[in-house]
């Protein structure tokens, strides 16, 4: 499902469930200029889903929004994606995926429930010309509980970039 707009658009009293516990979970598709996931953040997933919507704006999205969605997330933004505040996937094989045409932080922990976690920074989609990067100051995890799913995709286009993790 992709929600977008030419400017701005909301959808903070609605949602998107594609969710199928015994088939392929849908994705719900959102972007700005930046997103920044942090507690109090007023944007929703519609704000923050594609390279296309809202364009120049920087959006912060709370992390509660990310969590109860029953859908695959994906956050797109043509600069930068940071993650400030923790996110904990609340459905089962529900993941969460970031592209950034510049870099991507990870300053707080990010849980599924078996589902995939993917982050892509220098997306050529984007509008980033320094080179984008991948800082990892805190945990990517994967709760399994029996699921037998998840994988982390860590990567960095257009040419030799570095992922960072922070011990």
């Amino acid at each position: 499902v992709e929600t977008s707009s030419k400017h701005s658009l909301s959808v903070q009293t609605g949602s998107v469930n594609t969710y199928a516990p015994m088939g392929t979970i849908g994705e719900w598709l959102l972007d700005p200029y930046s997103v920044y996931v942090s507690s109090g953040g007023a944007a929703s997933l519609a704000d923050v889903g594609s390279f296309g919507v809202n364009p120049g704006t920087w959006e912060t999205i709370d992390p509660n929004v990310i969590d109860s969605a029953a859908s695959n997330v994906m956050l797109q933004a043509k600069f930068e994606v940071g993650m400030f505040s923790p996110i904990s996937m609340a459905y089962n094989r529900v993941g969460l995926a970031a592209e950034a045409g510049g870099p991507i932080v990870v300053g707080a922990p990010i849980t599924t429930r078996g589902g995939n976690i993917t982050l892509i920074a220098n997306d050529p989609a984007g509008e980033y010309t320094a080179p984008g990067s991948i800082l990892l100051e805190e945990p990517l995890v994967i709760e399994d509980g029996g699921l037998n799913g998840g994988n982390v995709t860590l990567q960095v286009d257009q040419g030799t970039y570095p992922v960072n993790v922070v011990p």
